[in-house]
């Protein structure tokens, strides 16, 4: 029989790695499990209102997105937002820029007179001489056509299979390169994909609906935070100016004071004093969103900053209890009805705000 002698550093190594792998589990099941809806504060002033200075809608996921100066807002968000996303040919796993930056070279561009998406890939530094494709795609296609034209397949996306109504194998062919693998082009199918995380039906009271967003319909994000986020860069010697497409939002506001839409609960969308618009949209600001090292991508030109913004952003901005790990930045909102139609300069009211706000993760 072998003798086993335990040693004094041989239990502290073994006690150190227990703990390092443990404790982070521990602290983030017991941060995640605050099913309720964070109730308004009457006690907090509103801020006060500000106007809609920009929208993106984002048609292909992780691709670039295309400004607008109006739009309609459905119940899953943006009219043409995330309704295609690419995927591996032989998984029908999802593709995103958190693996692959060169994914913001992908450019979408609408087309109103054939009411098509036509896409190419542009060049850039890191990607000099990009695939010579120019794909073109009905932007809105008839279930008959897509039934006779495309194949219904389970797709994943996170931990979710989902549907989706893939385009042929041969339209995709010329990005096997750019990818380094065979991909698919697929389109959100019929199947409804009810929200997580704190969009979850057991939290919000209904069930609500999203095509291929990772979690959310809306993403909100305030010029006033973004002018803040600089400010501390250039402080830092960073010679960094962010945009904020960094960020991926569908609207932009000007916003108050900086970082004051951390404990925004409701919101509504309005016409201008003197605008022709007689449109209302309120949403329901479901939570924080916590943010990966995607805005270390510079969309123009697909070069990933090795430290920024993420390295500040985790001095000062991991404010959410509900998960500690992740910076916040922008928040997440599910619309109240649809269609709606919106546009920059409309004015945007914050009608309720909340100190409760827990991230509770929905990428399962």
């Amino acid at each position: 029989m072998e003798e086993f002698e335990i040693t004094v550093g041989g239990l502290f190594t073994t006690l150190f790695a227990f703990l390092f792998t443990t404790v982070p589990l521990l602290i983030y099941f017991f941060e995640t499990r605050t099913p309720q809806t964070p109730a308004p504060n009457t006690e907090i002033p509103l801020p006060p209102p500000t106007k809609i200075t920009g929208l993106y809608t984002y048609p292909i996921k992780s691709c670039r997105g295309i400004r607008l100066e109006k739009s309609k807002m459905l119940k899953t968000g943006l009219e043409l937002d995330r309704q295609w996303m690419f995927v591996d040919a032989a998984t029908k796993k999802f593709l995103t820029i958190r693996e692959m930056a060169k994914m913001t070279l992908i450019t979408p561009v609408y087309d109103a007179k054939s009411d098509e998406l036509v896409v190419t890939v542009r060049p850039s530094k890191v990607l000099p001489n990009p695939p010579d494709v120019t794909i073109r795609i009905a932007a809105h296609p008839s279930e008959k056509w897509l039934k006779q034209n495309t194949e219904l397949v389970p797709t994943i996306i996170w931990k979710t299979t989902t549907d989706g109504w893939a385009y042929p194998a041969s339209m995709t062919a010329p990005l096997t390169e750019l990818f380094g693998r065979e991909v698919l082009l697929v389109r959100k199918g019929p199947e409804k994909r009810v929200l997580r995380g704190n969009g979850n039906p057991e939290i919000i009271g209904r069930e609500e609906y999203i095509a291929y967003p990772d979690i959310m319909p809306v993403m909100v994000t305030s010029e006033a935070s973004l002018k803040d986020l600089n400010a501390r860069l250039e402080e830092e010697g960073e010679d960094l100016t962010l945009v904020m497409e960094r960020f991926r939002p569908n609207i932009i506001v000007e916003g108050g004071d900086a970082w004051s839409e951390d404990i925004w609960s409701e919101v509504r969308i309005t016409g201008a004093e003197k605008s022709e618009s007689k449109d209302t949209l309120d949403m329901q600001v479901i939570s924080r969103c916590l943010r990966c090292r995607v805005p270390n991508v510079d969309p123009d030109t697909a070069e990933e900053h090795p430290k920024q913004p993420w390295d500040l952003m985790m001095e000062f901005r991991r404010i959410d209890h509900g998960f500690t790990f992740k910076p916040a930045f922008g928040m997440h909102c599910i619309p109240r009805k649809e269609p709606t139609e919106i546009s920059v300069g409309m004015t945007f009211n914050v009608t309720a705000v909340t100190t409760q706000h827990r991230y509770i993760s929905g990428m399962k």
